[in-house]
């Protein structure tokens, strides 16, 4: 099985985009994705704890494996990043981030305004805690075309 940090760096090959910007399990992550109520990325008080988040989230999006990568601290030279506020659950404001995500899994907000992911396992980077977000196809436009035309 291939390890965190080979991940990593096969998606770092890809020449992913970065960008840098302001549920009901235990563990979540909630993206809202709207014109009228915002974008924002929400962590959950238990994710917030196992990732020891204090101002900023660092994301990386990985195509091939359908997983999002989230940690407080950056991971190698590919992580884009948002300012956190709140204090239990943390949220971050950045519609670059969460357009790259929305984009980047071609995530289906028909209808919806708001998405919750709760399929999150844990790994470390150096480290520190990584938390692996699995991407559900069935919340995605046609799956089988994941975008790389935020990576180009």
């Amino acid at each position: 099985m291939t390890n965190l940090k080979e991940k990593l760096e096969n998606v770092q090959t890809t020449g992913i985009k970065v960008v840098n910007g302001g549920g009901s399990n235990a563990v979540s992550l909630s993206i809202v994705n709207s014109d009228s109520n915002g974008k924002r990325l929400t962590t959950s008080k238990e994710l917030t704890k196992k990732l020891n988040l204090t101002d900023t989230l660092y994301v990386v999006p990985n195509v091939e494996d359908n997983e999002l990568y989230l940690s407080s601290v950056p991971m190698m030279d590919i992580s884009s990043s948002g300012k956190l506020s709140g204090n239990d659950k943390k949220v971050c404001y950045s519609a670059g981030l969460v357009s790259l995500i929305v984009e980047t899994f071609r995530l289906d907000y028909t209808g919806k305004t708001s998405m919750s992911f709760n399929n999150i396992s844990f790994d470390e980077l150096d480290e520190a805690p990584v938390a692996v977000v699995k991407i559900d196809p069935e919340k995605q436009i046609n799956p089988d075309a994941v975008s790389d035309e935020v990576s180009a």
